[in-house]
């Protein structure tokens, strides 16, 4: 039997191919602007020692009559063939990265597509480039092995950043360090979708034949498999949000608030792709966003009630409001909401105000209501000093609330 898995049959030497894997790393550090063909086409992956032996072997198993053969197991050795390139195995360009943010992840797994497909690119163009004898009827399928290994190892390892299981865990529903990681995963998946679709027809471009046909569905079945994680995610948010109990040390805008309208705000300048992973469905994009603001107005809302202190919670409630509005406002997302929508919310806004001054000034005011059965001789100045004293409480009390309306 071929021993297809040693060392010598990997097309490229050991020494080499560790330096330019050392080469090759540094470009995970340059800006994705810089063409990485150019950086590839400056090293020869092509060990022209190691190819005569390949010609070789390739003649003994031609004249033997035994093609068939030789092509099957090339494509049974694949992953040995690609282990001795270690630049295309993409849990390698990750490395530490693993232990670090998924977003930090995903950037570098981004930069690692790139560069596992400049390099498949050039090794393509460099073995078509040579003659090599009997070996050249077997030139494809080697790089086809090899290429089919290292891109499947890519969109695995896509999945397993993107595509987990339950997103909620029970142990931490209840606290602030479930929400934000929880809706930077929704982010992520869009990315991810991203990343996938510019890669994915440049890959392809490198295949052929059933090949090109395989890697194809593989990669289609990934971006379906990611837009139904977007949606199971959208769902998991709002009810997510809409179970969050929140610690409210002041009237101004929740870091909550903050978080969720950051959040909105990625997803709308990702817009185009969300309208794809919704299947081009600009509606169901609104009808997304409009159920997380809803959901997050609930959770004020209710969390609010929590609040002691006379025109606190509508204080709260205002903040927090006017911040959505304005949040709205400054990008596309008020565009997706409608006219209608801000409208209302300014309505909102009006509501708020009136409901802070009936609940905290108006027993102020109310001081002046003439009491009965006080002779009138002295009502003035009995009620002036009841005013002075509940104005004064009142102001005692809510001279440190944070207003931030404007």
């Amino acid at each position: 039997m071929l021993d297809l898995s040693s060392g010598s049959f990997s097309g490229t030497s050991g020494s080499s191919n560790d330096a330019s894997f050392k080469i090759y790393l540094s470009a995970l550090s340059e800006d994705m602007s810089v063409r990485s063909d150019k950086l590839f086409s400056r090293t020869d992956f092509i060990d022209r020692k190691l190819l005569s032996i390949l010609n070789d072997i390739a003649d003994i198993m031609i004249e033997g009559g035994h093609e068939k053969m030789l092509r099957r197991a090339i494509d049974r050795q694949s992953a040995q063939l690609a282990s001795h390139i270690e630049i295309l195995d993409i849990n390698n360009i990750l490395g530490n990265h693993k232990e670090k943010s998924k977003e930090i992840l995903l950037k570098a797994w981004t930069m690692g597509m790139h560069i596992i497909a400049g390099f498949l690119s050039e090794m393509q163009r460099q073995l078509n480039a040579q003659d090599l004898g009997y070996f050249n009827r077997f030139k494809e399928d080697y790089f086809f092995a090899i290429a089919k290994h290292s891109v499947m190892k890519l969109l695995k390892s896509a999945s397993s950043i993107c595509i987990q299981g339950p997103s909620i865990d029970p142990v931490y529903k209840d606290t602030y360090s479930a929400l934000k990681p929880d809706l930077s995963k929704m982010v992520n998946v869009v990315m991810m979708y991203q990343a996938l679709n510019h890669g994915v027809p440049t890959i392809l471009s490198l295949f052929l034949g059933q090949t090109k046909e395989f890697i194809h569905a593989e990669g289609e079945g990934l971006i379906h498999r990611l837009s139904d994680m977007f949606v199971k995610l959208a769902v998991e948010q709002n009810d997510l949000v809409r179970s969050r109990r929140l610690d409210i040390s002041d009237t101004g805008v929740h870091r909550s608030t903050r978080h969720i309208m950051d959040h909105m705000r990625m997803l709308v300048q990702h817009k185009s792709s969300v309208y794809q992973i919704l299947k081009g469905d600009p509606k169901a994009f609104c009808e997304l966003v409009v159920q997380l603001i809803s959901s997050l107005e609930f959770m004020l809302n209710m969390n609010s009630r929590n609040l002691q202190l006379q025109g606190q919670q509508q204080i709260f409630l205002l903040n927090n409001a006017h911040f959505i509005i304005q949040e709205a406002k400054d990008n596309d997302l008020g565009m997706i909401l409608g006219e209608r929508w801000l409208l209302q919310r300014h309505d909102q806004l009006n509501l708020f105000i009136t409901s802070y001054l009936d609940a905290s000034w108006t027993p102020v005011m109310s001081c002046f209501q003439r009491p009965s059965r006080v002779p009138e001789i002295l009502w003035p100045h009995q009620l002036f000093d009841k005013f002075t004293s509940s104005f004064e409480m009142t102001y005692s009390v809510q001279k440190t609330w944070k207003v931030l309306i404007r």
